[in-house]
């Protein structure tokens, strides 16, 4: 059995949390693998269904089974328009979850995990090259070349493939503002939405889970430790307050904010504000709900 409903993104919105915490539910099945970017790569999707829902083999008759790639509502070379269709003829019954939040904090988190991602080669470079990804270290410039990460918080557009796919019905907005401040409330909103049991009690429902500004860039001692063979054998089983403990020698955290220059802030909301009234106005919320100056 595959899934039946999809947290779709949008990348450093709370995906992580919303998919843990609902994995926590009796009645949900939660894929293993934290992102299987099965509707959006095409080298995953030529694998075909087999291969998909071989990664759902722990299915015990759940209502729910689910997963979450945040990459189906990604800008980047129309991920979100094949992605919505691929679901759709996947499974046309399916719900679907879209988590947003303030867009310009959103563009600077994004930023931040580009820069961890390459800091520890997790972007190969044959894709590096596909998506014209092209990064200094200038937060300015690198968003200004590389679209994709703008466009991805213009969220009335990214959802637009959903609702020509999908039933208003079938798709449900989470705020990450919402979830940080009424955790509770927002996970019960959803067990509505999946129309599963909304008074299960979930285990830590307000801890942050994968934070752009927890993850940091490596030192160099830390490179050296992770080049070295069965790094990652090792480094899994090593326990939590021995992590804790080198962490500062093998990686250096975030320590600022990317910053905005008056030119580029006014830039990109120009870009985005339109879409924002819509979206808001769509999700119920007011005008007012993000301030973009």
């Amino acid at each position: 059995m595959g899934p039946n409903f999809f947290i779709i993104g949008a990348p450093k919105c709370g995906t992580t949390s919303i998919a843990e915490l609902l994995g926590q539910h009796e009645d949900v099945y939660f894929c293993p693998k934290k992102e299987p970017r099965f509707f959006s790569h095409e080298s995953l999707y030529n694998r075909g269904v087999e291969y998909y829902e071989g990664l759902f083999e722990g299915v015990e008759g759940q209502k729910r089974v689910g997963e979450g790639s945040t990459t189906y509502s990604e800008a980047w070379v129309n991920r979100d328009k094949k992605s919505a269709e691929r679901i759709h003829e996947y499974c046309p019954s399916a719900r679907i979850i879209y988590c947003v939040r303030h867009p310009l904090r959103r563009i600077e988190s994004h930023y931040l995990d580009i820069i961890w991602a390459l800091n520890n080669d997790l972007i190969p470079e044959p894709e590096i090259e596909r998506r014209s990804l092209s990064v200094t270290g200038n937060f300015g410039e690198d968003i200004t070349k590389n679209r994709g990460v703008i466009e991805t918080s213009n969220y009335w557009k990214r959802l637009e493939p959903y609702k020509k796919n999908f039933s208003d019905e079938q798709i449900y907005v989470v705020f990450l503002e919402d979830l940080r401040a009424t955790p509770s409330q927002v996970l019960r909103s959803c067990c509505d939405f999946l129309e599963i049991d909304p008074t299960y009690s979930f285990e830590d429902p307000d801890e942050a889970r994968n934070e752009s500004t927890s993850k940091g860039l490596a030192t160099g001692f830390g490179r050296l430790i992770r080049a070295l063979p069965g790094y990652q054998t090792i480094a899994g089983g090593v326990p939590l307050f021995l992590k804790r403990l080198v962490r500062p020698l093998i990686r250096d955290p975030f320590t600022e904010k990317p910053d905005w220059s008056p030119k580029l802030r006014d830039t990109v909301v120009s870009e985005i504000e339109e879409d924002v009234k819509s979206f808001l106005e769509y999700a119920g919320k007011p005008r007012d709900y993000w301030t973009l100056e």
